[in-house]
């Protein structure tokens, strides 16, 4: 029995369907990753603040700096290190900010040089502001 016998021949039509389904196929199946990948925001919203501060503290004296700027401006913040529980922020997180106005920034799991300078000269300026007396980080 031969395989293309005179019953399996296509008609155009069927033929040009098979070639539109196709190609939908190939489009969707390339285009919805794509469409996702360039959509989809690479920094998650809630590590956008710690990423920022590190574009702007390139060395460890410019994020020194930026921590005595900041504090002088009355923008206290500190970076935490470590993956959070969730998205919403920890009771010490809501502690330092209500009792203290101080913002708590995710770092993520891996921490930077850069951003260690900053939260250290940070973190001596907001005990120098509350004498020592603030909650501990």
């Amino acid at each position: 029995m031969e395989f293309f016998s005179s019953q399996h021949h296509l008609t155009m039509k069927q033929f040009n369907n098979l070639i539109y389904i196709n190609v939908f196929s190939i489009v969707f199946t390339i285009g919805i990753p794509l469409i996702f990948f360039f959509t989809q925001d690479p920094i998650p919203l809630y590590r956008k603040d710690s990423y920022n501060l590190f574009k702007q503290c390139k060395t460890c004296d410019i994020a020194k700096a930026r921590a005595v700027e900041d504090f002088n401006n009355g923008k206290l913040q500190i970076v935490l290190w470590g993956l959070p529980d969730s998205k919403d922020p920890s009771p010490q997180e809501l502690f330092l900010a209500e009792k203290y106005n101080i913002k708590s920034i995710q770092g993520g799991c891996t921490s930077f040089t850069e951003l260690d300078c900053y939260n250290t000269e940070m973190m001596k300026l907001i005990f120098a502001k509350f004498n020592g007396k603030i909650f501990p980080l």
